[in-house]
């Protein structure tokens, strides 16, 4: 075998070895990952219309089991609740969460999420935030 090909060889080894680390990796973080959430809604949004607001959480150890929401304007924070523990199994499980909110101003709504998981000793709690921008449309 000549040096190149044992050079390209080598090389192409090493490239395996750190994708497969790579790869393990992130396998392993993900499962130490547990509750995790996101906002999902539009940025902008025009006064008095009614905007969709989503909440998407999944725990890769527990039961996804509630949500509160702040829409950041003054009005009373929005619960909604799943299931709950009766009989249900540890993770992985995933929830959504839909609401929708009227926005009666201009300026900027920070939305603020605070999602439970958990039906065991292990009870988790994640906070998630995402700013939508209340002004008229230019026409």
């Amino acid at each position: 075998m000549s040096p190149t090909t044992r050079q390209t060889v080598a090389a192409l080894a090493a490239v395996a070895v750190v994708l497969v680390v790579i790869a393990v990796l992130a396998i392993t973080g993900n499962s130490r990952r547990g509750l995790r959430a996101d906002i999902l809604s539009a940025r902008r949004a025009e006064p008095g219309a009614e905007i969709a607001i989503t909440v998407s959480a999944r725990d890769t150890r527990g039961v996804v089991t509630g949500v509160e929401v702040d829409f950041g304007d003054g009005t009373a924070p929005a619960k909604l609740s799943r299931g709950g523990c009766s009989g249900a199994a540890p993770g992985p499980s995933a929830e959504s969460f839909d609401f929708t909110h009227r926005y009666d101003f201009q300026g900027v709504a920070t939305v603020t999420a605070v999602v439970t998981s958990g039906c065991t000793d292990r009870r988790e709690r994640v906070e998630v935030i995402r700013t939508i921008q209340i002004k008229p449309v230019r026409r």
